[in-house]
């Protein structure tokens, strides 16, 4: 969670299934669900959320801010835990 503004943004991140195309695109994309404001983007294998009550242009600013910082971090967390898998796979 932060603040921007005066006004709370949470932002989210959760497991999807790669196949999925339920989650964004790897761009920040918007769309609006009841009153909140929903800006995403994702990864392989997570989706990264920022949900807000604020104005879409401002929701999506955040979104934009915060989304590639957390995006290449989760993916180089996944390469890593890729890489390990195929070494312990190998291995036997």
């Amino acid at each position: 969670m932060l603040k921007y503004h005066g006004q709370v943004a949470s932002v989210l991140v959760t497991k999807i299934d790669p196949s999925s195309n339920t989650a964004p695109a790897n761009l920040v994309t918007g769309f609006k669900s009841d009153s909140y404001q929903i800006a995403g983007l994702k990864t392989a294998e997570h989706a990264i959320f920022v949900v807000s009550s604020l104005e879409a242009a401002e929701n999506t600013t955040i979104a934009r801010s915060v989304g590639p910082i957390l995006k290449d971090h989760i993916e180089r967390v996944e390469q890593k835990l890729e890489t390990l898998l195929v070494k312990m796979i190998k291995k036997g």
